[in-house]
């Protein structure tokens, strides 16, 4: 695995100082806008059943049918080995949100309820994105610093990062990858994780721990054996984007506005690894 250079431990904390400040000004914006307040109505109800058919649906395909799948046919087709890939991360991405997708319609799961303009929506995901982005910024260095310090962690990458990288030197995979991580990628996790995740906890805990449940079993799905000790950065920095976007869809009532948050996150992200590495 190709890590980037890791920066020396002033460059760190020159950071470290940076992100503070941007998140200093963040949490004045939470606090001035209300931006962390839970309502306590109950969002649709979601059953035990709904929870083992579409986390089920998602395991079993990730973890036994596409390893299979993908060993069998592994170099037969295709020319370069991140192209078949980036095709399969395509397909298997696009299966699931599409089965969940039909599964929620079926069992009238309503989760996507219109915004009341396309400005409120526009206007409520940029606001919370430059409140969200510094701050899992900020958690990711602290965390990140500290390994290197304790630990001598000299950097690390999610899969998804290395992946991507490996891909731009190939059109096709890299169209492939982007639209995996863009679009299907946040479209399946928030239906997972916020639309019926959270939901089933709401109905059962209520809203504060419905929120950090869900957003801890976010952060988890993360993990990575290949990470190391960077799963420390990952899950503390994961676990706050995750419960930042489960109450942003319990202020909003719509998981169209976490969707989009996370497609634009994820966007940012891609484009900081492709063109700022």
């Amino acid at each position: 695995m190709n890590i980037e250079p890791f920066p020396p431990l002033n460059q760190q904390l020159m950071w470290i100082a940076a992100f503070a400040f941007l998140s200093l000004i963040a949490l004045k914006v939470i606090r001035k806008n209300h931006l962390i307040r839970l309502p306590a109505k109950i969002c649709p109800v979601v059953g035990l059943k709904d929870i083992v058919w579409t986390f089920g649906f998602y395991l079993i395909l990730s973890i036994l049918v596409v390893p299979i799948v993908f060993t069998m046919v592994k170099g037969s087709y295709f020319k370069f080995p991140v192209e078949t890939i980036s095709i399969f991360q395509l397909f298997f991405m696009t299966l699931v949100s599409s089965f969940i997708l039909c599964y929620i319609k079926i069992k009238k799961i309503s989760l996507f309820h219109k915004p009341d303009s396309y400005s409120d929506l526009f206007i409520k995901v940029c606001l919370y994105l430059l409140v969200i982005f510094p701050i899992v910024s900020l958690i990711g260095q602290l965390c990140d610093t500290i390994l290197y310090v304790a630990f001598d962690v000299k950097g690390y990458e999610q899969l998804a990062v290395t992946f991507l990288k490996k891909t731009l030197s190939n059109p096709i995979a890299l169209f492939g990858s982007l639209t995996s991580i863009v679009i299907l990628a946040p479209l399946t996790e928030e239906l997972l994780f916020r639309g019926l995740l959270l939901n089933f906890f709401q109905n059962r805990f209520g809203s504060k721990i419905a929120v950090i449940l869900s957003g801890l079993l976010f952060a988890a799905f993360h993990y990575s054996h290949s990470q190391g000790l960077g799963n420390i950065s990952l899950l503390f920095a994961l676990s706050f984007f995750g419960v930042m976007l489960g109450i942003f869809y319990l202020m909003t009532s719509s998981l169209i506005y976490p969707i989009m948050l996370h497609a634009i996150f994820n966007l940012l992200s891609s484009l900081r690894i492709l063109f700022f590495q």
